[in-house]
């Protein structure tokens, strides 16, 4: 009899052992919350969406990277970043093919299994080539899935979660890698996060120039505060209620002081990889928080 209560007490308090221990691990996997997680990767771009989804009465979470930083050690911040068992990237988005925002991505396909990469159509230009054809080779090669970012094109996980893509347009022709950037709208419930790339105020007229809803709550300032980029007439139109700059040390004078200034000015709530680190934003599809290291 006491054997049999022993073993009892003895397989309970394992089970309780293997929960405390692995809670931690997997409770971030098995949660409600959307997470965002805006790397420190210096002078670039790399941010990791992490989108709950439901599969019948089993609960999954997608993996959806946004550019890739300069370097490839991004790969090793994305694997602390996600459970240790899940090996797989959903979708990566390459706004375009500047080396601060593709680098890391060649680390990346080798470390992970990406499914699927929404990417601009480079039309016009030479500047990037070389890099452009050896990312586009080494996807072919990992049997990658291509998709051409288009206006008006909509990419949904689920009924609460999608991206809405509103920059480029068919048929754009330049000279200048940051005018392909793609700028979409990732929806999650009722909370929304603009996503910019390094596109220049000569793209944000447009995009107000076509009446498309940007407003959000969150807004990735674009080419990391670069005073090119985030007219007034933007931010009045995306009315973020946050705004978040990845930069790191640079020789541009990101982020312009004009920038900032006019962030400032809306009363908008500035968060900077550079004086910060890693920025998380968690968000349940009514609100957010925002956690920092």
């Amino acid at each position: 009899m006491k054997s049999k209560r022993f073993s009892k007490f003895f397989i309970s308090f394992l089970v309780l052992g293997v929960f405390f221990v692995w809670q931690p691990i997997l409770g971030g996997f098995f949660s409600d919350l959307l997470e965002i997680t805006f790397f420190d990767v210096g002078e670039g771009d790399s941010i990791l969406i992490s989108p709950p989804i439901f599969q019948g009465i089993l609960k999954n979470r997608l993996q959806i990277l946004i550019d890739g930083s300069p370097e490839g050690d991004i790969a090793e911040k994305i694997a602390r970043g996600m459970p240790f068992f899940d090996k797989k990237i959903e979708l990566v988005i390459l706004t375009h093919p500047d080396k601060d925002h593709i680098g890391g991505l060649f680390e990346v396909l080798e470390r992970f299994k990406v499914e699927c990469v929404l990417m601009p159509k480079i039309d016009g230009i030479k500047e990037e080539k070389e890099i452009l054809i050896s990312f586009e080779k080494l996807l072919k090669e990992k049997n990658v899935k291509i998709l051409t970012a288009r206006e008006g094109q909509k990419l949904s996980f689920s009924d609460k979660s999608s991206f809405l893509i509103f920059w480029p347009p068919p048929n754009l022709i330049s000279k200048d890698t940051n005018d392909f950037s793609i700028v979409t709208k990732f929806s999650f419930g009722q909370i929304d996060f603009l996503f910019t790339g390094d596109a220049p105020k000569k793209v944000e007229y447009q995009l107000l120039a076509k009446n498309f809803d940007i407003q959000s709550e969150v807004l990735k300032i674009a080419h990391h505060g670069s005073r090119f980029s985030t007219s007034k007439y933007f931010l009045e139109k995306v009315s973020p209620q946050v705004a978040v700059i990845s930069v790191g040390e640079n020789s541009y004078g990101h982020p312009a002081q004009e920038v900032l200034d006019l962030i400032s000015k809306y009363g908008i709530k500035l968060f900077r990889t550079d004086k910060i680190g890693d920025i998380k934003i968690f968000s349940d599809g009514k609100g957010y928080e925002i956690k920092l290291k």
